[in-house]
């Protein structure tokens, strides 16, 4: 039952099995015919029900026309991060985050947020949250990356907007950065206040 709109998804992907013999799947995501491919950075590939992904992910089209195999989506993150990631779309329980370091929660994250994967996106925001006192510019810069207002507002929330503005004047767009010096100027000057009250 695919619709037009699916079939549009899979237009690109004229695969042959026997195009991919030399390439190797990953075992918990075998190629059968119709499905979507990728291709991690270190060359393994994924095969996804286009049904599926396209639920999860609400239709998001991938460019495969500058991609290594002909109609395979060469994606910029590790297989072990994806391998999690393609987890997140089956009824099974989530994989565990405890074991994740933080430079694999960012990339997590980062792949989550490519794919528009929700719930992985949601769980990876959960653990990345432990992080804000210890990593606040690695996240805020992880959150303007992904278009995470949110989460510069929390990260403004924290004593990290009273660091030097040249901690953020890289990473903040314009208006936003204008934004930070402003909310930075009325705590600044709130302390200040109290200190001589």
């Amino acid at each position: 039952m695919a619709s037009s709109s699916m079939a549009s998804f899979c237009m690109d992907i004229d695969i042959r099995i026997d195009n991919l013999s030399f390439f190797r799947f990953n075992p918990n995501f075998p190629y059968h015919p119709g499905h979507a491919v990728f291709r991690s950075e270190d060359g393994i590939l994924f095969a996804l029900d286009v049904e599926r992904l396209w639920i999860a992910t609400g239709f998001k089209a991938f460019d495969t026309s500058s991609s290594l195999i002909p109609g395979v989506a060469d994606v910029p993150y590790p297989s072990h991060i994806l391998e999690r990631l393609f987890l997140c779309l089956f009824p099974i329980p989530f994989p565990s985050f405890k074991e994740m370091e933080f430079e694999e929660l960012i990339l997590f994250g980062k792949a989550a947020n490519h794919f528009c994967i929700c719930s992985a996106t949601a769980l990876n925001l959960a653990y990345l949250r432990n992080y804000i006192d210890q990593f606040p510019k690695d996240i805020l810069a992880f959150a303007v990356d992904c278009g995470y207002d949110f989460l510069i507002d929390e990260i403004a929330a924290t004593d990290f907007l009273k660091a030097p503005l040249s901690e953020v004047a890289g990473l903040l767009p314009d208006p936003l950065f204008r934004l930070w010096c402003l909310q930075r100027d009325a705590v600044m000057n709130d302390s200040t206040s109290y200190l001589t009250h």
